[in-house]
């Protein structure tokens, strides 16, 4: 069986490692050799409470994911000897709570993926520093109540928060006007978006004018899409997606930019947005090269 294997036969010019159910021990003892590995996959180590558990040479390590490592807590100080790493990824890791309060040393981190990580309270500290991370996602983490001290990386290119139930910091506190650079922003399912009523704001200022495409989601409480959204003067593609009391449009409509409207599950809007139907809407999205409706 593999866990039997020594180190030894390990090819020098390894590239990828998928690892399931071995001890921390023999994964501490696993690396001697595997300087030219790119990729590592740890996953179904319960017994795994912290990585990497020592110093570890691996300079060329691009893509980490951890996954489904039920006694997972945190990331070490260690992660700092991950210089080249560009890619991480964390799902299942229901034992994690915080992040060292070091903030990550990864300099050259692109993209970082969170996931079903239910107990997680907040993103690491300072991401700003991370200078180089384009991609945040973060989904179904129902503890997750802030994005952490310091502020969100102004290269982000692009921000997905999914199903982040109890995330209670305001999206006004998020600093996404700062952000621009960013191209894609989704946002779903989360405790502060319960108090939205239209979004975004009227004057503009919550959201950065380079956005291309905007999906937001399960805004429970949404009414309406303010004349703000005429400010994202990028805006090709735009999704609303189940906000069951959502009605009503601008009056000014949206931005000439737009090449797509999704609305899906919106059931007060649909038939204002149909043709076929004699909606009223219908004037203000005939332009629009693609729009879909659904139900």
């Amino acid at each position: 069986m593999l866990f039997k294997w020594k180190v030894s036969i390990f090819p020098y010019s390894l590239k990828t490692l998928r690892i399931h159910n071995w001890t921390p021990q023999f994964l501490n003892s696993l690396y001697c050799g595997l300087s030219h590995l790119t990729e590592l996959h740890i996953e179904k180590c319960p017994q795994l409470e912290s990585f990497p558990g020592k110093e570890l040479p691996l300079p060329s390590l691009i893509s980490l994911t951890i996954a489904h490592c039920e006694g997972f807590r945190s990331l070490s100080n260690h992660m700092q000897d991950f210089q080249s790493l560009q890619k991480l990824e964390i799902w299942n890791c229901h034992q994690l709570v915080l992040f060292p309060e070091m903030r990550l040393p990864i300099p050259k981190l692109v993209s970082f993926q969170i996931s079903r990580c239910k107990n997680l309270r907040s993103l690491p500290n300072q991401m700003q520093n991370l200078t180089s991370l384009q991609s945040i996602v973060i989904s179904l983490c129902e503890g997750m109540e802030s994005f952490g001290e310091g502020c969100l990386p102004r290269n982000l290119t692009s921000l997905h928060i999914w199903d982040c139930l109890n995330l209670k910091q305001p999206m006004l506190e998020w600093g996404l006007h700062r952000l621009t650079s960013l191209r894609k922003l989704g946002i779903g399912r989360k405790k502060s978006s319960g108090y939205i009523i239209s979004f975004p704001d009227d004057d503009g200022f919550l959201l950065p004018t380079s956005l291309t495409h905007l999906v937001i989601a399960g805004f429970n409480n949404l009414k309406s899409i303010s004349m703000g959204i005429q400010k994202l003067t990028s805006l090709e593609k735009l999704e609303i997606l189940m906000c069951p009391k959502l009605h009503s449009f601008p009056a000014e409509g949206f931005p000439a930019t737009l090449e797509c409207l999704c609305i899906d599950n919106c059931r007060l809007l649909r038939d204002r947005c149909l043709k076929e139907k004699g909606g009223d809407y219908w004037p203000i999205i005939s332009h629009i090269p693609r729009v879909v409706i659904r139900n």
